[in-house]
């Protein structure tokens, strides 16, 4: 069997959307020796880059019918990772990791802050 130039614009695609998603996991490996690469904190940065990059991706491929299966697991995986940020947000080492950061701190919640829940957890 022969892959037909659709099926190499697929995996192409495919190669597209995951190249900066496996970029991100390589980077948040790691011991932390320096306060990076690995460090709790970084695990916001890291999953909001991923919603972003998702959204990047799906804006260029979701007006192309070809790439219609690949949009639907790129909203799968978005969803999943705004699932994953919503966690984070509630974890409380996460919390703690961040909120003893000296560039994050509690600023870093409050600009989130949006429902009377949240800003009720705040204070």
């Amino acid at each position: 069997m022969e892959f037909t130039r659709d099926d190499w614009a697929q995996i192409t695609a495919l190669c597209d959307v995951l190249e900066p998603l496996w970029e991100m996991t390589m980077r948040t490996e790691g011991n932390a020796i320096d306060g990076t690469h690995g460090a709790l904190w970084e695990s916001i940065c890291a999953i909001n880059f991923v919603i972003s990059e998702l959204n990047i991706q799906l804006e260029k491929y979701h007006q192309l019918p070809e790439f219609r299966v690949l949009c639907q697991g790129i909203l799968i995986g978005c969803t999943r990772a705004i699932d994953f940020r919503l966690f984070l947000d509630r974890n409380p080492a996460n919390v703690a990791a961040v909120v003893f950061h000296p560039s994050m701190g509690w600023p870093h919640f409050e600009s989130r802050a949006v429902t009377p829940e949240q800003k009720a957890w705040l204070r």
